[in-house]
């Protein structure tokens, strides 16, 4: 992305064109993207070894990598100031809640590691298997316009939304107890763990309950018997 930046600044500068507009808005977007991709890795070795919670981490980082930046990418929104400008340039943008979003779900695979220590053995999962991933990965290579590939980056952070709530679900009715059936919002996702936690969102508009499809893709995921959520409730 930073050499797309400055082959582009570099080749409208020699052109003649004015670029400061152009240099303010890509070093809004540098940050704000460094900012949503160092939660990926920062103190993530310590969840290596555990099969539960890396197999979701791992199919979590694809997910969000193949639904927004591969998007963007591919339709060569990283230099369309329009389309940049929608996305980073106010706090409620979707590439901020992007890196929101992700940042709380990395941060809740930290929260959870002390609560998870069970051997998993011989298992693969495909991540085609799931349908919400084979998707993203597949939608990749389409073309759109601009107004379209905005409408594009917003369905699929409503997927990534429903596929954050329903590994809370999960996760929390595991360590808590809660309901696997509640309704969250997907950016106050935590397990209550630690000291000034955010509480928990479960009643305003903004709490949502994930559909049959990207339930299923979860499931798909998770390790554990039905029966032992049956019995956590």
């Amino acid at each position: 992305m930073n050499n797309g930046w400055l082959s582009d600044l570099i080749l409208r500068d020699l052109d003649g064109e004015d670029i400061e507009t152009r240099v303010t808005v890509y070093e809004q977007c540098h940050l704000a993207l460094v900012d949503a991709w160092i939660p990926v890795y920062q103190n993530k070795y310590l969840l290596m070894g555990n099969t539960q919670i890396m197999v979701i981490k791992i199919f979590w980082d694809w997910a969000t990598y193949w639904a927004i930046p591969c998007h963007l990418f591919a339709n060569k929104a990283f230099t369309n100031i329009r389309i940049l400008k929608e996305l980073f340039a106010s706090k409620n943008g979707l590439g901020r809640k992007f890196g929101e979003l992700n940042k709380v779900m990395q941060d809740l695979f930290l929260e959870w590691l002390p609560f998870e220590n069970k051997i998993f053995s011989n298992r693969y999962i495909d991540p085609f298997d799931l349908a919400s991933l084979r998707k993203f990965q597949e939608e990749i290579e389409v073309q759109q316009e601009p107004a379209e590939l905005i409408g594009q980056i917003a369905k699929n952070m409503n997927m990534l939304e429903q596929l954050a709530v329903a590994i809370f679900r999960l996760v929390s009715t595991e360590v808590n107890g809660t309901s696997p059936d509640i309704k969250v919002n997907p950016y106050t996702i935590n397990l209550g763990k630690k000291e000034g936690a955010m509480m928990l969102d479960t009643e305003s508009e903004e709490a949502i309950v994930p559909g049959e499809a990207i339930m299923k893709d979860v499931d798909v995921m998770w390790f554990y018997p039905k029966a032992a959520l049956q019995t956590a409730e």
